[in-house]
């Protein structure tokens, strides 16, 4: 039984639920997967987020290396026993099977290498000025691998992601992921740190679609067919996540009358029978200049009726398809292309030795396809060639283009100046001129236009992908010697009240070191205003309006945040009011129930509606502005003091009830400051020289809080440098509580 992989642990699905694993040699099961589910996926996207935050984001790119480095030698150790393990999943002759395990060994090498090489810019601007990019990981990536070449998109995409900072969730098909679970596990052996890469089985529509959608991935690659590219970007689009799609194709070989035909044919060969055609970038059409075209037919003829399909420890040219379905799938086709009179040039034929019961289909050459025939125009993804003739540059050139694919092409001439036109005019991602494939160019950029899909990964290409660069304009200044700039990058965090006072300060502070502000007030013009004043200083925020005393609003504020963000990483409820400073008996019972409604049902609300999208993130950060009246209670606040004191205890209650779900909880004390719009409600009236100086007399350090002293005090808990603080009132006080 094959397990799932999270956080460097073999664990059962939610679901307890399995799926049998079958050998396409013989159509038999032998062993089983998870059958797993958006539960299964939640807790691998808080695996992932955990070691980004605490551990993966920390470890510099020589160090991200070195473990790929260790990776590539553990691979290089296993391979003869990975590709024993292809070989049964998947159906590939030894040969095949072994070149994967080692194009694997090649990715791991390269991208260890690459991580340090991935530089930003600085930018020429107004004087004065210094203005530079860097690029950062999107945090924790999602990946779809299918199950034709697990092992080298395995190494292609979670390679380059690791290599750029990022940590991985991959869903693998379930049709072939062996391979990928016992990588994992070498993973674990090379050193990689746990939640750093993790594998959830399962089918598509149940797991690869919670993976699409569940708001804690920061970006998606996925290779594929066309319809379900088409869902997964459907799926991230709704939450503004960005995708990497590679969806096949419908490969032309363009070969001209002048071509090297000698060295042409095995690459024509090769092109649609490695793995049984079951690959995105298969030579399926063959293009032939007119006066070319019989002599080159009745010699790749020759070749087609000696290939042999069998079963893979044979080592054939061939083995099985991944599935029957598959091999339904490349009878139908030709039952219609004989239905349609297309004829038959040649074709191979599977040996006795193959089971009866396995996937297998024969080696097709086809002649005469119509171009807008279905086997002209739709993979096949089975070993079936379709030729046909054109007759000059331009011909070749419209037949090329003549699909709705454009991934790969290749083309076949000795004239130099036709390699270049034709490198420029044939619409594909990579166009190889008298070679097809260079010899799997773990090096090269990979990807399609069209519905052969977008972006790009393999070579440096692929880690600078699933980078973002990030653009800071500075006014030149000296920077403090040992300043730790940009501890809250791209978190999402919501200040409540933050219109003036306290969260104002704490607002702006947070969107200068980086983070993304959803400002919250009751207050529309003020909200507007410090929103506005923060994006004017090249920060990024935004306004919601809303009440913290009413549950709709909150919901919406959350809502909002996960709209505009796609997440929450951090809660700062600092929205607070006091009645006058005068007896106990004589504040008004309204002044009691608007006192406790806005210090403490407040935190009530925030902790029904933030919190589950904290868990969905895989955790995060609540922190509430409490107040030293909770802790030295002054006479004449009574009630506001135990409003305090209860927001306090609450803090310390849900840091031990939420610290499984690796959500850290902690509140702040910050001594009044009377010059905030509670100033005069502290003092009990005018704020006279006499009332400031008996109460600053009573602050050890001889002044009062400012917003700076607490936005501060935010911003450490907020960061990962109070990973592990949780449960702590944090006293912003100049000691006046000691």
């Amino acid at each position: 039984m094959a397990l799932n992989h999270i956080a460097n642990t073999a664990v059962r699905s939610a679901s307890g639920q399995t799926l049998p694993v079958i050998d396409p040699a013989d159509g038999q099961a032998f062993d089983t997967i998870e059958r797993s589910n958006a539960a299964d996926i939640d807790a691998a996207v808080r695996a992932a987020r955990e070691c980004f935050e605490r551990t993966w984001a920390r470890t510099t790119a020589a160090e991200r290396g070195r473990l790929l480095m260790k990776l590539s030698q553990k691979v290089a150790e296993h391979a003869d026993e990975l590709a024993a393990i292809e070989q049964r999943d998947c159906g590939k002759p030894v040969a095949q099977a072994k070149a994967d395990a080692l194009a694997l060994v090649r990715y791991f090498e390269f991208y260890a290498g690459a991580g340090d090489k991935l530089h930003g810019d600085t930018i020429p601007y107004l004087d004065g000025y210094s203005v530079l990019t860097w690029r950062e990981p999107h945090g924790v990536t999602g990946h779809v691998v299918p199950w034709n070449y697990p092992m080298q998109i395995f190494g292609r995409c979670v390679g380059g992601a690791l290599a750029a900072g990022n940590v991985c969730v991959v869903k693998p098909s379930e049709d072939a992921c062996l391979s990928l679970l016992r990588v994992a596990e070498l993973a674990v052996e090379a050193g990689f740190p746990a939640g750093s890469i993790n594998i959830v089985t399962g089918y598509g529509h149940e797991v690869g679609d919670a993976l699409a959608r569940h708001p804690g991935i920061d970006h998606i690659s996925f290779t594929g067919s066309p319809r379900v590219g088409t869902l997964i970007q459907q799926a991230a689009a709704e939450r503004h996540c960005p995708v990497t799609l590679e969806l096949g194709g419908k490969e032309p070989q363009i070969v001209f009358a002048d071509a090297d035909v000698d060295a042409a044919l095995p690459f024509i060969v090769n092109a649609i029978v490695q793995n049984s055609g079951q690959t995105c970038s298969a030579g399926s059409r063959l293009l032939v200049e007119r006066s070319l075209y019989e002599p080159l037919l009745e010699r790749l003829g020759e070749r087609f009726t000696a290939l042999r399909a069998g079963p893979p420890a044979m080592n054939l040219d061939l083995g099985p398809l991944i599935r029957q379905s598959q091999q339904e799938r490349v009878r139908g086709f030709l039952d219609q292309a004989r239905a349609d009179g297309i004829a038959t040039v040649a074709q191979g034929r599977v040996v006795d030795e193959a089971a009866a019961s396995g996937f297998y289909a024969a080696p097709t050459l086809l002649r005469d396809v119509p171009v807008d025939h279905r086997l002209a125009q739709e993979e096949v993804f089975g070993p079936v060639l379709s030729s046909m003739v054109f007759d000059d540059e331009d011909h070749a050139v419209q037949l090329a283009n003549a699909t709705p694919f454009g991934l790969v092409a290749g083309v076949w001439t000795r004239d130099g100046g036709r390699q270049f036109r034709m490198a420029r005019r044939v619409r594909a991602g990579q166009v190889f001129v008298n070679n097809y494939g260079a010899g799997g160019g773990v090096e090269l950029p990979f990807g399609g236009v069209k519905s052969s899909g977008h972006g790009r990964e393999k070579g440096l290409r692929g880690p600078v992908r699933i980078h973002h660069p990030e653009n800071r304009g500075h006014q030149t200044r000296m920077t403090p010697q040992g300043h730790n700039t940009m501890r809250v990058h791209n978190l999402s965090i919501i200040v409540t009240g933050a219109g003036s006072g306290f969260g104002e300060g704490i607002a702006q502070r947070l969107a200068e070191e980086g983070a993304q502000v959803i400002v919250n007030d009751i207050d529309t013009a003020n909200g507007e205003r410090v929103a506005a004043a923060i994006v004017a200083a090249g920060g990024r925020a935004s306004f919601v309006a809303g009440d913290v005393t009413k549950s709709a609003d909150v919901k919406a504020l959350v809502e909002a945040t996960l709209e505009r963000h796609g997440k929450l990483d951090v809660m700062v409820n600092n929205a607070g009011w006091t009645h006058r400073n005068q007896p106990a008996l004589d504040v008004s019972e309204d002044d009691f129930d608007r006192c406790y409604a806005v210090n403490v049902k407040s935190i009530y609300l925030a902790t029904v509606h933030a919190v589950p999208a904290l868990k969905r993130n895989g955790g995060g950060s609540f922190i509430n502005i409490a107040s030293t009246a909770g802790v030295r209670p002054r006479p004449g606040l009574t009630w506001y003091n135990g409003s305090k004191g209860a927001v306090i205890t609450t803090s310390k209650s849900l840091a031990a009830e939420l610290g499984p779900d690796n959500i850290r909880v902690n509140c702040i004390n910050p001594v009044m400051n009377p010059f905030t719009t509670l100033g005069p409600s502290f003092a009990g009236g005018e704020l006279t020289e006499e009332r400031l100086n008996k109460f600053r007399s009573t602050i050890p350090l001889g002044r009062f809080s400012t917003s700076l002293d607490v936005a501060n005090a935010v911003l450490y808990l907020a960061s990962s440098e109070a990973a592990f603080i949780s449960g702590a009132c944090l006293e912003v006080d100049g000691a006046r509580c000691v």
